[in-house]
């Protein structure tokens, strides 16, 4: 399995790009689009984006319950979560609500004296600010109650093979013999969580190809924390193989063997200025199509043990425990419970779904 250093710098006038660099902070994630820095984001799911929003949202809600292939049971089980989530949400707003009133007033003070040529208030601008600062910080730690505790019972909710299709879709990957979804799949409907969606998926750690094995004395490895980490290997060098060089840009990729193989190095653009350390002679240095076959070859290595992993972690016979479906499930536990059209989809869904059963019923009795 190799180890991977890298860097890549452009020439002026060009975007940076980077090759083979791998991001691992975990609370990358990818989640519906967030409000400009510094702003306050109103508690109503999506609101603020009219009614052509809302529309859009109840139709990307229904996809996604449609794509997970959830039963009446299911949707029934799903209820009860969706609306504690909303009365956390409405709380939120109400609490939000407050606060952006009381920093209107502030900022209605200040632009009348400012207006009338009088010096503003330093103080209280500075209380307009953090006011609105600790109301960002209540809100994310709200969000993550919200997502926890629905996370946590949504878990018992899908099946293994559902469990699956989840992870699928927040790798923008759609699931064999399917037709890709382009609504679900579009980055800004929030379901894409994956390495190339928007950042990497949460908790990923330890260096790339390594495979963390969390688990302890009497308990089984923690196989959902591997397949995100082969996963989100694999789709970086997925992403490395199909993707050019940029013109003008110098780089390389150190490749370690292991084994007590010397490494190997690629290197582009002038060797001069590519921002690699000096390396000792009789090391192998790639050209570009030796480079692209190395990480062709890495890939298919990964894929067997992505394929591997996900037999073993979807088995619908298996005995995985729920909880090691939490990693996995998380980003949709976020965009799910985090909307609060969600409840309202589901309260319609289940009435189409009831009344369409009693036609039915008096349909066999006629």
């Amino acid at each position: 399995m190799l180890a991977v250093a890298a860097v890549v710098t452009a020439t002026a006038g060009s975007a940076a790009r980077c090759v083979l660099a791998q991001t691992t902070s975990p609370d990358a994630r990818r989640t519906a689009p967030t409000a400009a820095a510094g702003e306050l984001r109103p508690a109503t799911g999506r609101a603020g984006i009219g009614e052509a929003g809302a529309a859009w949202e109840d139709m990307i809600l229904l996809q996604a319950m449609r794509y997970l292939l959830l039963s009446s049971a299911q949707l029934q089980q799903l209820l009860p979560i969706a609306r504690a989530a909303n009365r956390q949400l409405s709380s939120l707003q109400l609490r939000e609500e407050q606060v952006l009133e009381s920093i209107r007033r502030i900022a209605i003070r200040q632009r009348d004296a400012l207006a009338a040529g009088q010096k503003a208030s330093l103080r209280e601008q500075a209380e307009a600010i953090s006011m609105r600062q600790s109301a960002q910080r209540f809100r994310s730690e709200a969000e993550e109650s919200i997502v926890s505790m629905s996370l946590a019972r949504l878990v018992r909710v899908l099946t293994p093979k559902q469990v699956e299709r989840a992870f699928l879709l927040e790798q923008g990957m759609t699931p064999e013999g399917e037709s890709r979804e382009p609504a679900l799949l579009d980055p800004p409907s929030g379901f894409i969580a994956g390495a190339f969606g928007g950042g990497l998926m949460p908790g990923i750690k330890g260096p790339p190809g390594v495979f963390t094995h969390s688990g302890t004395p009497g308990n089984p490895p923690n196989l959902a924390q591997q397949l995100l980490e082969a996963q989100t290997q694999l789709s970086m060098l997925q992403h490395v193989v199909a993707e050019p060089i940029p013109p003008g840009a110098v780089g390389g990729a150190i490749f370690h063997a292991g084994d007590g193989q010397p490494p190997a190095v690629f290197r582009f653009g002038n060797p001069a200025e590519a921002p690699l350390v000096d390396l000792p002679p009789g090391i192998e240095v790639m050209d570009e199509d030796a480079f692209r076959q190395r990480m062709a070859d890495e890939a298919r290595v990964l894929s067997g043990q992505v394929n591997d992993l996900r037999r073993r972690l979807f088995n619908p016979e298996g005995s995985v425990r729920p909880e090691q479906y939490e990693a996995l499930l998380r980003p949709l536990a976020r965009r799910l419970f985090l909307s609060t059209r969600f409840q309202g989809v589901l309260e319609n869904r289940l009435r189409v779904k009831e009344a369409r059963e009693e036609r039915g019923s008096e349909s066999d009795g006629n």
